[in-house]
């Protein structure tokens, strides 16, 4: 072996070759394609759940008003500061269909913002005033749907 030999070149400090640079930039590409959309499924998940969050939120005073025969009553009324039967959330573009004073049925509605995967899909809750109960109906893919809501409301 030559004295030469012993000494490192130049090419041999260099370090992470082009194409192994590239190798590694293209598995963190793949990666992040597989990623992504899972997340991004994930988001809308949890816009529609606070979707519904808010609606839930204000059955209860809308029961209220309902059992007592109250005739008229707004979104103000259920605890919200806008008043009228239309309010703006966070989440959602709420809605308020007064109970039949006869059958006790009514609805919240959520018209869902947020993620462009929701985004203008509805929730909603009908109250069945027979069977004292709420249900809910949407018309989101049913990947996206809360478990226990019925689809279109049919």
């Amino acid at each position: 072996m030559s004295p030469q030999d012993a000494i490192p070149t130049r090419a041999h400090l260099i370090g992470f070759s082009l194409v192994e640079l590239m190798i590694v930039l293209v598995i963190i590409a793949v990666l992040a394609s597989i990623a992504i959309p899972g997340f991004q499924d994930q988001v809308a998940r949890s816009h529609v759940m606070g979707g519904l969050s808010e609606v839930r939120a204000l059955t209860t005073a809308y029961e209220d008003f309902s059992l007592r025969g109250v005739e008229t009553f707004d979104l103000n009324d259920l605890g919200l500061e806008e008043s009228g039967t239309t309010a703006t959330t966070t989440r959602c573009d709420l809605s308020l269909t007064v109970p039949d004073l006869e059958t006790g049925d009514g609805s919240l509605s959520c018209l869902l913002q947020g993620s462009p995967r929701i985004n203008g899909f509805e929730l909603r809750l009908d109250r069945e005033g027979s069977q004292g109960r709420w249900v809910c109906y949407s018309d989101l893919p049913e990947r996206f749907r809360p478990t226990g809501c019925l689809s279109n409301g049919n």
